[in-house]
């Protein structure tokens, strides 16, 4: 079966937003929608990562929190610079 369907959960999404963008459930967009959530998976199987290990948890944590902290404080100083902005004639 992972042969013939290599990403299951991809080949349902590409078929759904097919019929999402289309607007229509005609047999034609169906079909289409099919075959596109078939083949695409299929075609691109060789550029799917192989599966990684992680192996310390707490350096990706520390790195999630550093760069949450710097958009937190780049979002407030961006702020305080409109709020606080002298009007230009």
């Amino acid at each position: 079966m992972k042969r013939l369907l290599p990403a299951p959960w991809l080949s349902l999404a590409l078929c759904l937003l097919w019929l999402l963008l289309n607007l229509s459930l005609s047999p034609r967009n169906l079909l289409l929608g099919a075959l596109l959530g078939f083949c695409a998976p299929l075609m691109m199987r060789k550029l799917r990562p192989l599966p990684i290990r992680v192996r310390r948890p707490g350096v990706i944590l520390r790195l999630f929190l550093l760069v949450g902290r710097d958009v937190l404080v780049s979002n407030l100083a961006a702020a305080f610079g409109v709020l606080n902005a002298r009007r230009r004639p």
